[in-house]
């Protein structure tokens, strides 16, 4: 893990650098390609600057250079709990040297003062990186999503309990 690398809030100046990372990352796991960058930009700078509920965007830096981020998305209250879904995308560049597994553990530490009880998540069957770096965290298999046709990707729902401030994890 690179000791080097911090995490903050993003700013709107990080749109373009989180923008151009998502990018990568479809690109990279579905060999699609991505919307157009002005509107991927747009929907970022939304989401940055005018954020839904608690959601919140993490920007995971080396030195002056974005190199992944950690969203975690207000899916609102259901009857039971609050939900948030978790985005985790690493600069290609940067991939397999921990950052992935700081900003989750970050957003896990995060969660509860931002009003989650649960964090979920998609990840296509096949991604075993990111599929055992979150088994490694936790998070426990919810199911296989169904497809809508036969290209779509398989995706795994997984989820993760948020502790309250009372309990303690293992």
């Amino acid at each position: 893990m690179d000791k080097d690398i911090t995490i903050r809030l993003a700013a709107p100046q990080d749109v373009a650098a989180v923008a151009r990372i998502w990018m990568e990352g479809v690109l990279v796991s579905s060999g699609l390609s991505a919307p157009s960058e002005p509107d991927v930009i747009t929907s970022f700078q939304t989401r940055i600057c005018h954020p839904v509920g608690q959601s919140v965007l993490w920007v995971a830096m080396f030195g002056n250079e974005i190199v992944g981020w950690q969203g975690l998305q207000d899916f609102g209250i259901t009857q039971i709990s609050r939900i948030a879904q978790s985005s985790t995308y690493i600069s290609k560049d940067w991939q397999g040297r921990g950052i992935g597994q700081r900003l989750l553990l970050y957003a896990q530490q995060q969660a509860r003062s931002l009003g989650f009880d649960v964090i979920a998540g998609w990840i296509k069957t096949d991604n075993n990186a990111s599929l055992t770096l979150i088994r490694s965290l936790n998070w426990k298999l919810v199911g296989i999503l169904p497809r809508n046709c036969d290209n779509d990707p398989e995706l795994a729902y997984y989820a993760y309990a948020v502790p309250n401030k009372f309990e303690t994890r293992e």
